[in-house]
């Protein structure tokens, strides 16, 4: 995740983690905008018009509830695109958002208590004391997966058992098939 922005909001249990950082701070609006964004981006095309409102209403209005500080080029931009809502109309804005928690949220994120908890957690994984009993109940509920070539390799035995014994094979005539190819 410390890469880059984008590979921690990519990875859900990143943005989960980034997520209650920003809450902590009191500054979730501009990701709770930006997964709204995407919502809008990648849902349907029926659902579009009402989610594009509600965006707007919630993150664009004046004194909306959860608004989002983007310079007013971008604002006007977005704003006038809304009137005729389209899949990418929030595209600069959420370009806007995402930049501003490129350069301020996530490097503050990285150098969080929050974060540094986290890298612990995954440089030491804590271990797991299972008792016997509890690795012998996970065995048994284990359920046995067949791999899917081996399923492929049960399916061609299948079939040429079944060509095998659906004809008998005149050799001879097989034979002599072979015979004009040389």
């Amino acid at each position: 995740w410390s890469f880059s922005l984008f590979e921690l909001l990519t990875d859900l249990r990143g943005r989960d983690d980034f997520k209650i950082f920003l809450k902590k701070e009191f500054s979730g609006e501009n990701l709770a905008f930006w997964e709204a964004a995407e919502e809008l981006k990648w849902g349907t095309a029926s659902s579009m018009s009402a989610k594009a409102e509600t965006i707007f209403k919630t993150f664009l209005a004046p004194g909306a509830p959860r608004w989002i500080n983007i310079d007013g080029r971008t604002m006007g931009l977005t704003v006038k695109g809304l009137e005729h809502p389209h899949r990418y109309v929030l595209e600069a804005a959420q370009t806007h958002v995402f930049l501003l928690m490129k350069k301020d949220t996530f490097f503050r994120y990285l150098k969080s208590p929050t974060y540094k908890e986290i890298q612990k957690k995954a440089l030491s994984p804590e271990t797991h004391n299972f008792s016997t009993a509890q690795l012998e109940q996970n065995a048994q509920n284990r359920s046995p997966g067949i791999h899917p070539i081996i399923l492929w390799q049960q399916e061609e035995v299948e079939k040429a058992k079944a060509a095998a014994a659906s004809a008998p094979v005149d050799v001879k005539a097989v034979m002599s098939k072979i015979d004009r190819k040389k």
